[in-house]
């Protein structure tokens, strides 16, 4: 009997390698696809880039197609929660669909604000879809740069 040495790693990336063999190619649907079938229970996931610029955090949403009213800014013991709801368009009966891929319901993000930010200052803006949340930080900047001393 020969001995072969084992190998974890080669064993996991093989497992992984079938479990995407039977999603991709056993249910007939496309990479990826699985996935977001699994959140469309009414739900969605709005896109959000969150940088800095100066002393001020800035968290920009895309939600087109929000009325400025179904949107809910909420600052609360450091968390920054912004909600809301994308309502579906009246089908008719007139037209028959060839593909339905955008999403409507509810959604709610949530982010730790860093303990510096000043809650009384926060600004938002609504513009073309688009929702920028501006935090001031009391403190100056956020980033820093630490030197490394070699001994």
């Amino acid at each position: 009997m020969n001995v072969v040495k084992w190998e974890p790693f080669r064993d996991i990336t093989t497992m992984v390698d079938r479990f995407n063999r039977v999603f991709d190619e056993g249910f007939g649907i496309i990479p990826g696809a699985f996935l977001e079938e699994a959140f469309s229970d009414g739900t969605w996931i709005p896109k959000i880039d969150v940088y800095e610029i100066k002393d001020t955090l800035v968290v920009k949403a895309d939600l087109p197609g929000i009325d400025k009213d179904k949107i809910k800014i909420e600052v609360k013991n450091g968390t920054l929660t912004i909600k809301g709801e994308r309502s579906e368009e009246d089908k008719t009966e007139e037209h028959s669909a060839y593909r339905l891929e955008r999403k409507f319901g509810s959604f709610l993000r949530s982010f730790s604000l860093p303990a510096d930010a000043d809650s009384d200052k926060i600004r938002a803006q609504y513009k073309d879809g688009v929702l920028q949340v501006s935090v001031p930080m009391t403190k100056g900047t956020m980033s820093k740069e630490i030197k490394v001393e070699i001994k």
